[in-house]
């Protein structure tokens, strides 16, 4: 009897043993290196990836404990099974097509000194649904995140130059949040983003490549600001729903600007001297929102007096009347 207890209390240690192995169970894929000699780089993986992927910060090779510096070349293509990428501060560049195709990748933390995101290197990420561009970037690679359709926030902190097509195709793109240590815009960077409606580049930038918001057909307001030194050719082609661009220049030097620019609709209402205001932006802290509607209905009915009335004129119909309330619902709505 004491013999059959002995047996059936082993057991149980034996299966509790068991299932706190499953419970802790170990990555069943392995991450492959290429050592230049006092750093590393992840160049690959074996085994079975899925769910979150974590790059360690350093790692042992021959004896020595190297620093992870970057995510090397088509490292990562095509795997459908990630879903989650974390990578560690150490990481300052993911080289082209690091991460392209990762179709189920809907998370990504990006590393605080990282310093370049090469050329296609999250194309394709379809899931990827918000990224945050750190402080420490100053590239952005062409095609970086192209066709990442579910993609629906953007907040670069720091970039310099935003290569071409970087977010071409980003259908579901609806805000964008960008630095003001931004240079130059691509050609085609923005096209084909056919849900933002609002984008303003910071004062700083230079240049705004050809195409770079083609067919961004929900467009309504554009903001440029005075140090712009060169705007492509067929900026907004494309863009039928726009209706103002705000210029913080000179009216001489817009014109100059846009000069031949084709795309450019007779409709379109052109703001120079900008002081700050945006169509709609009735309480002036230059976003759209219920509590511009709420001063805008206070003023048609009578109950407040309106500080730029080219901003509550929100339907560009000359007259301030509930027609513009009604609009700016539908546009803070949607």
């Amino acid at each position: 009897m004491k013999k059959y207890l002995r047996f059936i209390i082993a057991l149980f240690i034996s299966a509790s043993s068991f299932t706190a192995l499953q419970a802790h169970a170990l990555p069943s894929y392995s991450l492959t290196y290429l050592e230049y000699g006092d750093y590393c780089e992840v160049a690959g993986y074996s085994g079975e990836l899925k769910g979150a992927l974590t790059v360690p910060a350093t790692v042992k090779i021959g004896g020595k404990t190297l620093p992870v510096t970057s995510v090397g070349a088509f490292a990562f293509a095509n795997c459908d099974t990630v879903t989650e990428l974390i990578l560690p501060d150490s990481v300052i560049t993911i080289y082209g097509s690091a991460f392209s195709c990762c179709t189920e990748l809907a998370s990504v933390s990006f590393p605080k000194n990282l310093q370049s995101i090469g050329d296609d290197a999250f194309l394709g990420c379809a899931k990827l649904m918000k990224i945050t561009v750190p402080e420490s970037t100053a590239n952005i690679g062409k095609r970086a995140f192209a066709q990442c359709e579910s993609l629906m926030t953007v907040q670069i902190k720091g970039a310099v130059t935003i290569g071409e097509g970087a977010f071409a195709g980003c259908t579901g793109l609806t805000g964008i949040s960008l630095p003001g240590s931004l240079r130059t815009i691509g050609n085609f960077a923005f096209s084909g983003c056919t849900a933002i409606k609002y984008i303003k580049i910071p004062d700083g930038s230079l240049f705004i490549g050809s195409n770079a918001f083609l067919d961004c057909s929900a467009l309504e307001t554009v903001i440029l600001p005075d140090s712009i030194s060169s705007l492509g050719d067929c900026l907004f082609l494309g863009c039928g729903s726009i209706k103002s661009i705000c210029y913080k220049g000179s009216e001489s030097k817009w014109n100059r600007l846009s000069s031949g620019m084709t795309g450019l609709s007779d409709g379109i209402r052109v703001t120079t001297d900008y002081s700050g205001t945006i169509p709609g932006d009735c309480n002036g802290d230059e976003s759209l929102d219920n509590k511009d509607i709420v001063v805008l209905f206070r003023y048609v009915s009578g109950k407040a007096s309106a500080y730029d009335l080219d901003v509550y004129d929100f339907n560009l119909d000359k007259e301030i009347d509930n027609k513009d309330v009604v609009a700016l619902f539908r546009y803070v709505s949607t």
